[in-house]
């Protein structure tokens, strides 16, 4: 049997920590007491939090997200700041909005029925279907993937909080201190592979990152965080603030393109069309791009190590945590048939910097 690691990864406290779960009727009643909004509530799949999609009795569709008891509520600020932030400073960008209560705050404590005290928002509804359910071939929708993402970056360039700086367990600039997770898979070749990738991180990644632009990122620009219209060719929404983190750019667009991998013998030639999306309206720099295969590679890592970890934890949702995980595997043993080399010089090329 794996050993347990002797103490939890920095961060990772919302994510170890089990909580009861809200009840759709309690998020019924929130939403009318709090808000005047009167609902049928839905539960939503989420990884740490009690979301909900709010259907009102007058065709409305909101969102509720009650954040785990264990959240740090300088974090929470930090996420509801944030959509302030963007509302002010790029009012077109498609985000969700926060809805105020009925005393006019956009902040909300609430004390559940299990008697923890837990902090709430409701947000308005984005019209669209999750990017994971369409498969972005084309590579206009991939470009606009990138984009969309570069819009964002500059619309967070000057927002900060003190909580950008806390240790985040998907933050790829401490990949190192994830070593120990990889204590939940068998020993053999996978788990040996999981330490390979994290010494290259830590002798070649890691001591680059500090030379790098940084700012606060999306962090997790994935399919389950980027909405697509019902024709899905265009971008419609950005979902899900809450892997928010203080982080190398490069390391943000790093994560975008790792959603974006392709099964089979080209993993990265659909990221190749995201990244040049990217540098459309945010040039990458030539260090920023000789970086992006070993941060996509690490990023893989990442995904993989704290999913297994977390399944491990939590046997009753594992089937959910490790949805991915197989084509993870699949996807980061493909990465590893190929080359650093090979790789930036195909995102110099298709970033027009040859």
């Amino acid at each position: 049997m794996p050993a347990q690691p002797s103490s939890p990864p920095p961060g990772s406290q919302p994510l170890t920590t089990a909580s009861a779960r809200l009840t759709a009727a309690e998020a019924e009643r929130i939403a009318a007491e709090y808000y005047g909004f009167r609902a049928a509530a839905r539960r939503l799949d989420g990884e740490r939090d009690d979301n909900f999609r709010l259907r009102g009795e007058d065709g409305v569709t909101r969102l509720m997200k009650v954040t785990h008891p264990a959240e740090d509520p300088e974090v929470t600020d930090f996420h509801t700041r944030v959509l302030e932030h963007l509302a002010d400073s790029d009012p077109g960008l498609p985000v969700q909005r926060l809805v105020p209560t009925l005393s006019g705050s956009l902040r909300l404590t609430i004390t559940t029925q299990d008697g923890a005290l837990r902090a709430a928002r409701m947000t308005t509804y984005l019209q669209g279907r999750l990017l994971h359910t369409v498969t972005p071939t084309q590579r206009p929708l991939l470009r606009e993937i990138g984009r969309t993402l570069a819009r964002l970056n500059r619309a967070l360039r000057t927002f900060t909080h003190p909580a950008a700086f806390q240790p985040h367990l998907w933050d790829l600039q401490h990949a190192h201190l994830l070593r120990k997770m990889t204590g939940d898979i068998p020993p053999g070749p996978r788990r040996d592979l999981l330490l390979a990738c994290l010494d290259r991180f830590d002798n070649v990644v890691r001591p680059a990152l500090p030379a790098l632009r940084a700012q606060v990122v999306h962090n997790d620009f994935s399919g389950d965080n980027v909405l697509v219209d019902d024709a899905g060719l265009h971008v419609s929404g950005i979902l899900d603030f809450g892997d928010m983190t203080h982080a190398p750019v490069a390391a943000d667009v790093a994560v975008a393109a790792a959603y974006q991998l392709a099964d089979g013998d080209d993993p990265m030639g659909p990221a190749l069309d995201v990244v040049a999306g990217y540098h459309v309206d945010d040039p990458l720099t030539r260090q920023e791009l000789g970086l992006l295969y070993d941060l996509v590679l690490t990023r893989m890592v990442v995904r993989i190590a704290v999913t297994e970890w977390r399944a491990a934890r939590f046997p009753d949702n594992r089937a959910y945590i490790l949805r991915n995980t197989p084509r993870s595997w699949a996807q980061l043993e493909q990465l590893l048939a190929t080359t650093d080399t090979t790789v930036t010089a195909r995102l110099l090329h298709a970033c027009g910097m040859e």
